[in-house]
């Protein structure tokens, strides 16, 4: 697709991919998306990127766009993204960002340095889930030898099917 944003998925889970092309602004918005079968519950994985030169206002309504669209009952999001925006520093940009998240019940999960720029350590790579879903939570990094871009790894233990879904989401 020529964007910042992949997912890898294993070959023997099976998964439908979606073309967000459409949903996509150079620098400002790529993301791409699968979907997983997961006991009662489907589970949309997006990998998303925002450049630092990217519009910030601009990614949160095509963030909040892309789960509206996909917004409906037994449908639960991941999202790993690459935001170039230092979740560790609260500011108005992380504010904006986490609102938006929490209106679909999505929480940041790593809780760790994701990067080191100029000598100091950021949270710049983040991990947006339900954590309402899963009795455990994981998430750990994997160093993978590039300098500056290590992964990381989340690990969903024990879905809570009990747990009534609704399709509705807090407005603002």
């Amino acid at each position: 697709m020529g964007r910042g944003a992949c997912i890898v998925i294993s070959n023997n889970l099976i998964f439908q991919s979606f073309d967000l092309e459409k949903f996509c602004h150079e620098k400002t918005f790529e993301i791409c998306a699968v979907k997983l079968h997961v006991k009662m519950i489907q589970l949309i994985i997006f990998c998303n990127y925002w450049a630092p030169a990217g519009n910030l206002n601009q990614f949160c309504d095509s963030s909040e766009n892309i789960l509206n669209h996909f917004l409906q009952p037994n449908v639960t999001y991941l999202i790993c993204s690459d935001l170039n925006i230092n979740l560790f520093i609260k500011n108005n940009d992380t504010l904006q960002l986490e609102t938006l998240m929490n209106t679909f019940n999505l929480m940041q999960v790593v809780d760790f340095l994701t990067r080191i720029i100029n000598n100091n350590g950021t949270l710049i790579d983040s991990i947006f889930v339900d954590i309402m879903l899963y009795d455990k939570i994981q998430v750990q990094p994997c160093i993978n030898g590039l300098p500056n871009y290590d992964a990381q790894i989340i690990c969903l233990q024990n879905v809570n099917t009990g747990i009534q879904q609704t399709v509705s989401k807090i407005k603002n």
